[in-house]
């Protein structure tokens, strides 16, 4: 019964993990769209929204990925200790 609850929360740490990453991959898309959608506007705006996504993006992947190794160290460590 145990390892059904286990199983349980690990996938939910995936499902968090993958939030994050699809998360930051839509900021950097939405980011890159926001600047390239303003044909007559000034390019130091522009490029001042892309040069933010990209590091914002960036770290919503990262955090996605710290989830991700927390989650499988978590599952790891209780199936080690139910055995």
């Amino acid at each position: 019964m145990l390892t059904v609850a286990n199983e349980r929360t690990y996938l939910a740490w995936l499902r968090t993990s993958l939030s994050f990453a699809s998360i930051g991959v839509a900021v950097t898309q939405l980011f890159r769209l926001a600047s390239t959608i303003q044909p007559g506007a000034s390019t130091g705006g522009a490029e001042n929204l892309r040069r933010l996504g990209r590091p914002l993006g960036a770290t919503f992947i990262a955090i996605a990925v710290l989830v991700l190794l927390l989650g499988v160290s978590r599952y790891a460590l209780l199936e080690l200790r139910l055995m």
